[in-house]
């Protein structure tokens, strides 16, 4: 999906990748939307390279923009890509849908 923009260099987000889903890319608000999310190897090195785990065992968490843990499910993390579907409980038309991916465990 065009419409999700990730944006890893925000100030005062270390240890994580921004993800946007810019207002208008739905015709009508969504509830429970499962979004499809794939994650490029230069995005995941640079959250190694700040210490964190990418085991999707070992705390890999997508949250909202509140901070609120989303529920999701990996689809595969392979050559150092990664995908998910990650359920949104509200993808609204007229508004960006901000989410984040982050790891709770440290890298070893």
């Amino acid at each position: 999906m065009s419409a999700v923009r990730g944006d890893s260099t925000r100030p005062g987000e270390a240890g994580s990748i921004r993800l946007t889903v810019t207002r208008g890319s739905v015709q009508q608000d969504l509830a429970g939307f499962p979004l499809y999310v794939q994650i490029d190897s230069v995005e995941l090195e640079r959250l190694r390279t700040e210490g964190l785990a990418l085991d999707p065992c070992e705390g890999l968490r997508f949250l909202d923009a509140s901070g609120a843990e989303l529920p999701c499910v990996i689809d595969s993390y392979d050559s150092g890509m990664l995908r998910a579907w990650v359920r949104i409980p509200l993808l609204a038309s007229g508004e960006d849908t901000i989410l984040s991916l982050t790891s709770s465990g440290s890298g070893g």
